[in-house]
């Protein structure tokens, strides 16, 4: 096993504030020495939009193309189904499957309807990406990214971005846990992450219908056991404010 830079993190529960504190601890890579080193880097306003419906596979494939066109611009770019489908760490073999998956991921981020805000209080909303196109004959897929998404991906400074390793995330079969991975990777070098729980249920898209217990049971408890190989003494702590 392959051994990374240092990272960890403690989760403290208050009553309605969730606190994930971050403390130094070595992560532990899996897949040794052939573990693709093709990183994903993006703005951290991109933690703030919840992939409400987002399936393991169709995140691995958005933060996949995404890993790919950080730093391009605007320029269209082409991407081979073979390239996608290795980095994604997309199991399937069928090609009309692939292009289905492409499709599906697709229509979910244009239902995201990302809306942006300025100080003078006017907003607009917009899609991620001017073009889409996928070309079964070619297997191929063409993306161009909205300038007004462009900011996300380009222009990243020390201080105001998310990085990972594309091959860790795509390797986490639970939604709950690839939130969790991607949130604690932005607030590693704080120290500690802190959000309320309103908060948090939006940002992981948690049903209205989950209690604590079920969060602890379907979120905390399965990330933890998905999380311990990269971040070591990964632990839950519930903490009373009084």
């Amino acid at each position: 096993m392959r051994k990374g830079h240092f990272v960890c993190c403690n989760i403290r529960i208050k009553n309605n504030i969730f606190e994930f504190y971050c403390l130094c601890a070595r992560i532990l890579l899996k897949g040794g020495a052939k573990m693709s080193k093709v990183a994903v880097r993006y703005n951290n306003d991109m933690n703030t939009i919840p992939f409400r419906n987002f399936t393991a596979t169709e995140l691995d494939l958005f933060f996949t193309i995404c890993a790919n066109i950080k730093e391009k611009g605007t320029d269209v770019l082409t991407f081979d189904f073979d390239k996608l489908r290795e980095l994604s760490n997309y199991e399937p073999t069928s090609l009309k499957r692939f292009a289905d998956d492409l499709d599906k991921t697709y229509k979910k981020l244009i239902e995201l309807n990302i809306r942006l805000d300025y100080e003078n209080g006017d907003f607009e909303r917009f899609a991620l990406f001017n073009r889409y196109r996928v070309s079964m004959k070619n297997k191929t897929i063409e993306i161009q990214v909205n300038e007004l998404f462009k900011y996300l991906l380009n222009d990243l400074n020390i201080g105001n971005f998310t990085r990972f390793e594309l091959a860790e995330f795509t390797e986490l079969s639970s939604t709950y846990s690839k939130a969790i991975y991607r949130l604690i990777k932005q607030w590693k070098t704080v120290g500690k992450w802190e959000v309320d729980i309103d908060e948090f249920r939006r940002l992981l898209d948690v049903p209205e219908s989950y209690k604590m217990g079920d969060i602890d049971k379907r979120i905390l408890n399965p990330a933890l056991k998905d999380l311990s190989p990269y971040f070591n003494n990964l632990k839950v702590k519930k903490l009373d404010r009084n």
